[in-house]
């Protein structure tokens, strides 16, 4: 838009016509009702003519409002469409900072999780290991009772062999109490055997309840997130599960999940 303010024959054709259209519009001012207004015209100086003059001026005054109105129009449209844009980036900002608070209680359950499951695994593996070790000193304190038996069997043998013609019943009493011993340390061992059996096992029930207990917390958590979004008021336009957070926007549809929102709505 040009606007020429010292072009003098636009200026005074501008004056020219609406000076016509006042004179058209009013045609008794100034004693002319019967005056030709197409011949007529504002010529030379106007001082000459005040009555055009006066209208000349009142149109003038009527155009610089009309300008006026219109510029402050088009200011008010602009700060109004500023304020809109300023509004929808305050709102997306908004939601920026809600996905990414979202995004990081999301990470930091993932990260819990995870210490969580490294934990369970090295309580395991501690498990194992006392598990080893144990069964290591069962198996060497059985394995130093056979070699502590087997040396007396072969001192007695020496000394049975030694004295074979004058302690024959004594010998037949040690065989007897070598007898026993064997059958106690035999019954010893079964019993400590059977007892680190049950504590094992015992370990293994209680570690297979807590996975148990685990999973069924997991499954829980689910069945109570999908409660939550059937029960939502907003539902995703590609797979219909309902939305729980702020959901990813994408040419105007608030979708679940990245995955529906590349997907689309669907038809």
């Amino acid at each position: 838009l040009r606007i020429i303010d010292d072009d003098a024959a636009v200026a005074f054709g501008s004056d020219e016509a609406a000076w016509r259209e006042v004179q058209e519009a009013f045609p008794t001012i100034g004693g002319m009702a019967n005056a030709d207004t197409t011949n007529v015209l504002p010529r030379g100086d106007v001082a000459e003519h005040p009555e055009r003059s006066a209208l000349l001026q009142r149109a003038q005054e009527v155009a610089a409002q009309t300008k006026r109105n219109k510029a402050q129009k088009q200011w008010n449209e602009e700060r109004g469409r500023q304020i809109l844009i300023e509004d929808a980036l305050k709102r997306r900002a908004e939601r920026l900072s809600l996905r990414q608070e979202i995004a990081a209680k999301q990470a930091a359950e993932r990260e819990a999780e995870k210490a969580e499951n490294e934990e369970m695994a090295r309580a395991r593996a501690e498990i194992e290991r006392w598990r080893e070790e144990q069964f290591d000193m069962l198996n060497r304190i059985a394995e130093e009772t056979r070699q502590r038996e087997s040396h007396e069997g072969k001192k007695r043998a020496q000394l049975q062999y030694v004295d074979s013609s004058s302690q024959s019943n004594d010998r037949d009493k040690e065989k007897e109490a070598a007898k026993v011993a064997a059958e106690a340390a035999a019954a010893e061992r079964a019993a400590k055997k059977k007892a680190a059996k049950k504590k094992k096992e015992r370990e293994r029930q209680k570690a297979k309840k807590a996975a148990e207990k685990k999973e069924q917390d997991r499954l829980a958590k689910i069945k109570e997130e999908k409660k939550r979004r059937e029960e939502a008021d907003l539902k995703c336009p590609h797979c219909s599960a309902g939305i729980l957070d702020e959901g990813f926007e994408k040419l105007g549809f608030l979708f679940c999940s990245p995955k529906c929102a590349r997907a689309g709505a669907s038809t």
